[in-house]
């Protein structure tokens, strides 16, 4: 059976972790970020690293996209890099595209250019932290700086540096 394929699209700390967890799950993975730093941080982690502006019309076709089975648009700051990148893999036939939102009418919009999944990644650990407090049961795990940090009940079970 075939390795799914993911294109991750914006290697802020969302794309950039989502990038790497696929990776090491043994996805074929494309990371695409404008900043150098990045594409330099990434390279050895994931089957292809390279700095592009979406942007740019006909970058994502250039770069092989529609040949991924899942496009992870983790760009939401700049609007106008995430439109172009959701409309460009929806345009290229991807057979999912994922888009990163960072407000309603943002999603609003991804929703009618195509984007079959939006995701509100704030809100959504937000939603999972509080209802992990309610619940009284385990954290599901919060990082700080770097550290992992399991607690239930208000006193820590195990604490330790998290590698990536």
């Amino acid at each position: 059976m075939k390795n799914k394929s993911f294109a991750v699209i914006g290697l802020g700390q969302f794309g950039m972790t989502l990038a790497v967890t696929l990776a090491e799950s043994d996805c074929d993975v494309l990371a695409i970020d404008d900043k150098e730093e990045n594409i330099e941080e990434i390279s050895e982690k994931v089957t292809y690293a390279v700095k592009a502006d979406v942007r740019e019309p006909g970058i994502l076709k250039a770069l092989g996209v529609q040949n991924v089975d899942v496009a992870i648009i983790a760009v939401a700051e700049n609007l106008e890099a995430s439109i172009s990148a959701t409309m460009q893999a929806k345009d290229l036939g991807v057979p999912f595209v994922v888009a990163k939102s960072m407000n309603s009418l943002h999603g609003r919009i991804l929703d009618k250019i195509g984007a079959d999944k939006i995701i509100y990644p704030e809100q959504s650990m937000g939603l999972r932290v509080a209802r992990n407090l309610m619940s009284g049961g385990y954290l599901d795990g919060v990082f700080h700086a770097g550290i992992l940090d399991w607690k239930k009940s208000g006193r820590s079970e195990c604490t330790g540096a998290f590698s990536h």
